[in-house]
Order: structure tokens, then C-alpha cells, then sequence
């Protein structure tokens, strides 16, 4: 075939050499799941036939499948990550940092108040970056309760999906959280104070959300008609949602069970560079659109960001000098 060499650019030769790198590492990962098939059928032949060797060779592949497995899969993730995040990342927002392997703490999910903390809990994909004068930080995150009853051991998940942290540092309102009906494990907000139950105005948007305020005056003064029409646009793409203003921070949490934010689906699906492009897209837009919410709320508005956001360590490691970047424990206290 021939390739008109006016539009071959660095940036597409480079791209091309991602995605043939991509490519082997999936070719590679093919082969490990087939030797952990064959190695399983060999495994399960062993109980019919009793063939010592049946059993030998069975074990044999298996474990030669799941050693390539395991060796290709992070440096997968790593090349994903690269190519088909970084960019988008630098491209969309400001002072972005952006560390696929790190996440929040399970204190500063706590200190979020959108879910109740099981013992079971991971966090990865960390992001801290400007949109609009706003800055945030978000994270993959997944909370779970593993439970026993004696005989049987199942494991119930709190929380699975995206969470972030705005912040409006020259504002400050009271707590008041939001959850669609069907967001079950609830967090609740510091202090002894129980909040109570808000009805809105709105009938339909009452069926939906369930809003809590210690104050019922700040839930009117936050959640604005315009607020509450987008937020039921926003709710209708997601499993669940949680919203927890408090303080100068909104904190808000996608129920996303079913979908990694960042993340290719498997190493076994071959990858198209515009679909995945596209995909990472969707996922930047949603975080520019609840900026877009919260930006029209006249209380939270402030000035654009005129400079990096400085990391906020916590007193342990500003002493050790540790801690670069990521300011994921400054949440363990709201």
C-alpha cells in the first residue's frame, strides 16, 4: 500500500508505534489465556483418565498461562494509560497531575460522607488538575463489606466507581447531601448533628433524590432549579449518584459497577484508537459538566486559578518530605 509521506507526522508515528506495542501485549495475553485453557482441560482430563502426566502437564500450562498473564497485564495498563489518558488529560485541563497507580485514602473517603466504609477498600487512578478556575481531584475508588455467617463467606459492595473533590476556597456552606434513591450505602457527615430530610419543590426530582441537610435553608440556597434539572440529567447516566456539599468542598460519587473510568475493558478486546479516544472524552466531559453545574451556582462562584494548586501534605510527612504530590490525606479531616 501506499502512504503519502505528507501525512505521516511524528505524532502519528508515535501513536502507531503505541498501538502496534498494544497490539503484542494482547497477542501475548491471547496466548497465556490459551495455555491456562488448555492447562485447565489437561488438569480436569486427569480425574477421568487418572494420568499422573495429564496432571503434570495440566499444572504445567496452567501456570505458564497465568505467569504471561501476570507479567503483560501492568505493562498494559501502563501503555493504555499513556496513550489513551495522559493527552486527553493535558489536552482538556490545567496543572495536571495525574498518577494511575495511586488514589485516595480510606480516610478521605470517609471524610467524603458519600459512602459507608466496608472492610474491603482500593483506590487508583488519582487525578488532581483545573477546569474553569475550579480545581479537583478525583479517583477510582471501591469500597466492600466482606461478610460471614459462620458457614458461608459473600462480600456486599458499597461503592464502586469515580469520586470527586471540588474546591471553592473563598466559600463555605453547610453540610447538605444528595443521593439518588437507589444509592444505598450512604455516608454521613462529620459531627453529632443528625441531619434531617429536605423535600424539594420539585415532585419529580423528590421520587429521585434524596436530599439531608442540618440545615433545610442551605439545601434551598444550594440546590437551585437550574441545579436540580441538570442533576437529573446527570442521573440518568449512571447506576447512582452522590452529591455532599460541605464546608468549601463538593464532593460527588459516580456509581459505575459496571465501568472503569480510564480503563480498557480487557487485554483480550482489540483496541480502536477513535472509539477509545472517544471514551476518555465522555469521561472528561462528565467532569467538565458537573464543573459546568456547579460554576452557575452563584454562591460557588469564584476567580479563575492563576497558578498551580501547591500539594497539601499532612504535618507527618512535611517533616520527612516524603510526600510530593499527592495531597490525598489532606481529606482525612474536612
Amino acid at each position: 500500500m501506499n502512504v503519502d509521506a505528507r501525512n505521516v507526522t511524528p505524532n502519528k508515528i508515535l501513536m502507531n508505534s503505541k498501538m502496534d506495542k498494544l497490539s503484542d501485549m494482547r497477542s501475548k495475553a491471547i496466548l497465556g489465556a490459551v495455555l491456562m485453557l488448555f492447562g485447565g482441560t489437561s488438569f480436569m482430563s486427569y480425574w477421568f483418565a487418572q494420568a499422573v502426566p495429564l496432571l503434570v502437564f495440566g499444572i504445567l500450562l496452567f501456570l505458564a498461562g497465568l505467569i504471561v498473564e501476570l507479567s503483560i497485564s501492568k505493562n498494559y495498563k501502563q501503555e493504555y494509560k499513556k496513550l489513551f489518558v495522559e493527552g486527553p488529560l493535558n489536552q482538556n485541563f490545567q496543572y495536571v497531575v495525574y498518577d494511575w497507580k495511586a488514589g485516595f485514602t480510606k480516610e478521605a473517603v470517609r471524610s467524603f460522607g458519600l459512602t459507608a466504609i466496608g472492610n474491603r477498600f482500593h483506590s487508583e487512578d488519582y487525578i488532581r488538575a483545573v477546569f474553569d478556575g475550579v480545581p479537583f481531584e478525583m479517583s477510582d475508588v471501591t469500597v466492600q463489606d466482606v461478610r460471614s455467617t459462620g458457614r458461608s463467606t459473600y462480600t456486599v459492595t458499597y461503592f464502586k466507581g469515580r469520586m470527586l473533590v471540588f474546591d471553592f476556597p473563598d466559600k463555605a456552606v453547610g453540610s447538605v447531601q444528595v443521593f439518588t434513591d437507589n444509592f444505598k450505602y450512604r455516608g454521613r457527615p462529620f459531627g453529632n448533628l443528625r441531619p434531617q430530610k429536605v423535600e424539594m419543590e420539585g415532585v419529580n426530582f423528590n421520587r429521585r433524590f434524596d436530599v439531608t441537610a442540618f440545615s433545610p435553608h442551605d439545601a434551598f440556597y444550594l440546590l437551585t432549579p437550574q441545579f436540580m434539572e441538570k442533576l437529573d440529567h446527570l442521573a440518568s447516566n449512571y447506576t447512582s449518584i452522590g452529591i455532599h456539599f460541605c464546608g468549601n468542598k463538593v464532593f460527588v460519587g459516580f456509581n459505575e459497577p459496571y465501568n472503569n473510568a480510564f480503563d480498557s475493558k480487557s487485554m483480550m478486546n482489540k483496541l480502536s484508537y477513535d472509539e477509545e479516544m472517544a471514551k476518555t472524552q465522555k469521561e472528561i466531559n462528565d467532569i467538565k459538566f458537573i464543573i459546568s453545574m456547579l460554576r452557575e451556582m452563584p454562591h460557588l462562584q469564584q476567580q479563575p486559578v492563576q497558578q498551580p494548586i501547591q500539594p497539601q501534605q499532612p504535618v507527618q510527612q512535611q517533616r520527612s518530605q516524603q510526600n510530593i504530590y499527592n495531597t490525598n490525606d489532606y481529606y482525612t479531616v474536612v
